[in-house]
């Protein structure tokens, strides 16, 4: 069979949990480093929702706040965020350039506690129709369907 990823088990998720700090000699760009060598404590939980041949709908909730966390994370699993200049696979991007011409990451949802209140604080966006085109001619994973329904709808 073919290897489309690595690390994104079918109908189910996983807990990344890898250092991030700033990478030596290039002062833009973040990478997983060790906490001894500067990388600060980063953490992502992550769950397949689609695939087709080399890509994958997944779902990323970042349990904290380190610069470019999801892109660091994902391209250190080797499954970078499609249309991503600096953490992605340029062979992968010139594949799919006539379908993703920016990277294929999307804040669907946001929430965090007020730091007042402590109210819980909720923002929606919908999905942009580019990454819509992608997901659906994806195969959802088991019992991600109606999951996808709500958050995909129509294109």
């Amino acid at each position: 069979g073919h290897k489309y990823y690595s690390g994104h088990s079918p109908s189910g998720g996983h807990i990344l949990q890898m250092p991030i700090g700033r990478k030596l000699g290039d002062f833009k760009k973040m990478g997983v480093l060790p906490e001894e060598c500067g990388g600060r404590p980063s953490i992502s939980v992550i769950r397949s929702l689609a695939r087709e041949q080399q890509l994958l709908l997944l779902e990323v909730r970042p349990r904290t706040g380190r610069t470019h966390q999801i892109r660091v994370h994902l391209s250190a699993e080797q499954s970078p965020i499609l249309g991503d200049e600096t953490y992605g696979w340029e062979h992968i991007n010139r594949r799919f350039a006539g379908l993703a011409d920016r990277p294929m990451l999307h804040a669907f949802r946001l929430s965090f506690a007020h730091p007042r209140t402590g109210e819980p604080v909720v923002f929606e966006a919908p999905v942009p129709d580019d990454i819509k085109t992608l997901a659906h001619r994806m195969v959802p994973e088991a019992g991600e369907e109606l999951f996808l329904q709500q958050i995909l709808g129509g294109v």
